[in-house]
């Protein structure tokens, strides 16, 4: 678990604990953790504090949201976690905190750092197929945390909101391994005060999946979204951002009436630098409309590589966007997989100038693999461009329906460029 806890442990367990009780064993454990509603027990903080909380224990709104009002140290971070041994039932689950749909927000943090959240669930701010907009984990001013291994299906807006109001710089943000759903907006990284950065934000091995209980009303619907706000403000912007190895799939469809709808998978906007996109798989199972399933706008220097992007061949739609900002969009895209795309690419005028595209794999519905300053290109006027002149053309998939991996025919085998993305933008 990141950020190792040297402090105390306490144990929490809703149904059997009692807040009288000392906390610091499985059979004196506090009914509530500190940071919770209703804990009436004494505690004092000390940075590296574990909260372990019972396997297989619900607990309800009226104990939300978990608060977290303390910091840990860069080498002891605070911990609210689980210990796969200890739980009630047959088998360990994750401790589960619901809203029970009464929009009571999940998990809130503000102007904390050096905390972990591991092995948890959190679910039903909201109600499925309603826009509240609501957030269901916010950290709002906050900096070197980690979420990991969460499952998170809020019914919210927002999943998780990783925002600042102050003037700050956020750093070293994890977001690994969770399994993220029912959220209009799976993971939201915002800045929205003057000279606030983000620095050294990582995404990884994560899945993103099922959002369509929450793609209502207005909602625009995003697997991973940056924004800034006001958009005019260059001061405060998010850099050293990296995507990885995470895998988007299931139902990303409106469910009733409004006019809202998916823009993208992962749609980076507003200012940002240095950002690395690189061994996802970005599909859907219900025929949906995406703008996209990358958009890259107001990002400069990023390096999109090695990830398969699959769209369903009666939507077909554009694979990857890049621009529509205000320029300066340095961007490299190779060794990708773009698959039953109407088109592949759509690259502005903005960011057409300082564009590489080489070496992708492209299966397109049309005889348009790409729009260049908003002219749709073919084969030949593509590579005329300058673009993918090591790339392939297709018009049949070369990848396994089921699970997404080429097929023993394709022609991509061994037609990669190396690792595809290391170092910055020369």
């Amino acid at each position: 678990m990141a950020g190792a806890s040297r402090g105390a442990v306490y144990y929490i367990d809703f149904n059997n604990g009692k807040d009288g009780a000392q906390g610091t064993s499985k059979v004196n454990a506090w009914k509530h953790s500190p940071a919770q509603t209703g804990f009436g027990g004494r505690y004092t903080h000390a940075a590296g504090d574990r909260f372990v909380f019972k396997g297989g224990t619900i607990w309800p709104s009226s104990t939300l949201p978990l608060h977290i009002r303390h910091s840990g140290t860069w080498e002891k971070y605070d911990a609210y976690t689980a210990d796969s041994t200890w739980y009630q039932g047959n088998f360990f689950t994750r401790p589960v905190f619901t809203g029970e749909h009464r929009k009571v927000a999940l998990v809130f943090a503000e102007n904390e750092s050096c905390f972990v959240l591991n092995g948890l669930a959190f679910m039903d701010y909201g109600v499925a197929g309603e826009y509240n907009g609501g957030k269901g984990l916010e950290c709002n001013g906050c900096s070197r945390y980690t979420i990991q291994n969460c499952t998170i299906t809020p019914n919210a807006w927002l999943g998780l909101y990783l925002h600042s109001y102050r003037g700050i710089m956020a750093e070293q943000i994890i977001i690994e391994g969770c399994d993220i759903s029912a959220a209009g907006q799976a993971i939201v990284i915002a800045t929205e005060a003057a000279n606030t950065i983000f620095k050294g934000v990582l995404i990884r091995n994560n899945r993103i999946h099922d959002l369509s209980s929450q793609i209502a009303g207005p909602t625009h619907g995003d697997g991973i979204h940056t924004w800034n706000s006001p958009d005019s403000d260059l001061s405060q912007y998010i850099t050293d951002l990296t995507i990885t190895a995470n895998v988007f799939d299931g139902d990303f469809s409106r469910i009733g009436p409004g006019e809202g709808a998916m823009t993208s998978l992962i749609y980076l906007t507003d200012p940002g630098m240095y950002a690395t996109i690189s061994e996802n798989v970005l599909t859907y199972s219900k025929a949906t409309s995406f703008a996209s399933l990358i958009w890259v706008r107001n990002f400069d220097e990023v390096k999109i590589y090695n990830n398969t992007l699959v769209q369903k061949p009666e939507i077909g739609g554009i694979g990857i966007i890049v621009g529509q900002g205000r320029g300066r969009q340095r961007t490299v895209i190779t060794n990708n997989i773009i698959d039953n795309c109407q088109s592949a690419y759509y690259i502005y005028a903005d960011a057409s100038p300082a564009v590489k595209i080489d070496h992708n794999c492209c299966v397109t519905t049309s005889r348009v693999i790409g729009y260049w300053n908003g002219e749709g290109k073919d084969a030949q006027a593509w590579r005329a461009l300058g673009n993918d002149l090591s790339g392939i053309f297709s018009s049949k998939s070369s990848l396994s329906p089921v699970d997404f991996r080429l097929q023993s025919d394709s022609p991509c085998f061994d037609h990669g460029m190396g690792a595809g993305g290391s170092g910055r933008i020369d």
